[in-house]
């Protein structure tokens, strides 16, 4: 069983707390911002039924996703490095 509002992070790398990646807010109604470590290279949002909504190579220290023409529901916002992969659940309001 997986607890769905746990921030899930699988790793070769063992990765701190003052390193992962912040998302907020969470909910969000307009956008949500993303507070990038240097290890994270690409962003995807998916629908719960798996639907890629958003993808996009990143770089730099903060992104920022307009997310107002998106249903009311839970999304999965997965990060990805070269060595590290973060989920994160978003509840959009």
């Amino acid at each position: 069983i997986v607890d769905i509002m746990k921030p899930q992070t699988s790793s070769t790398q063992e990765i701190t707390d003052n390193t992962n990646p912040r998302i907020f807010p969470n909910p969000a109604t307009e956008f949500i911002s993303i507070r990038l470590n240097n290890n994270i290279s690409s962003l995807k949002i998916s629908n719960i039924y798996g639907k890629t909504i958003f993808s996009e190579t990143v770089s730099g220290k903060e992104k920022q996703i307009d997310i107002s023409e998106l249903p009311q529901g839970m999304y999965l916002l997965m990060l990805r490095g070269k060595e590290n992969y973060t989920e994160r659940f978003v509840v959009i309001h």
